[in-house]
């Protein structure tokens, strides 16, 4: 929230270089954090498809 505030107050004193990099900076580091939660909620699942007991039932 603070780079975001820091790209509007860039933007509104006409310094566009450092808003657009500032935005930048955001956008990778979502796309980043993005990208490590679904691949830590695909290893969970993984983990937790481990884990299951699988029972058969027995002939008679």
């Amino acid at each position: 929230m603070v780079l975001l505030a820091a790209a509007l107050i860039a933007a509104c004193l006409s310094d566009c270089k450092d808003a657009i990099a500032t935005l930048a900076i955001v956008a990778l580091t979502v796309l980043i954090g993005w990208n490590q939660e679904y691949r830590a909620e695909r290893a969970l699942v993984a983990l937790k498809q481990l884990a299951i007991p699988s029972v058969t039932e027995s002939q008679r």
